[in-house]
């Protein structure tokens, strides 16, 4: 409140204690049966949440990604 920063009263934060929920569990091979092998298709795939899906989705080997966004044509990755 002074403007004075006591280092002894600085403590390591978790992820979870900024979040206002409990933490999701995520079951990985779950989503590798899912999408593995598979043609997928995202839309939205320029904006930020798509392009972070396509990443994901990425990284669990479809067959084959097809990207769609109203501002570019039909992208695929293979």
């Amino acid at each position: 409140m002074a403007g004075q920063v006591m280092m002894g009263k600085l403590r390591e934060v978790e992820v979870e204690e900024l979040l206002d929920r409990a933490p999701v569990e995520v079951n990985t091979e779950r989503i590798r049966q899912t999408f593995s092998d598979r043609v997928v298709l995202v839309t939205g795939a320029a904006g930020s949440v798509g392009s972070e899906l396509c990443r994901q989705i990425a990284g669990f080997n479809p067959r084959r990604l097809l990207l769609v966004d109203q501002s570019v044509e039909v992208s695929q990755i293979e």
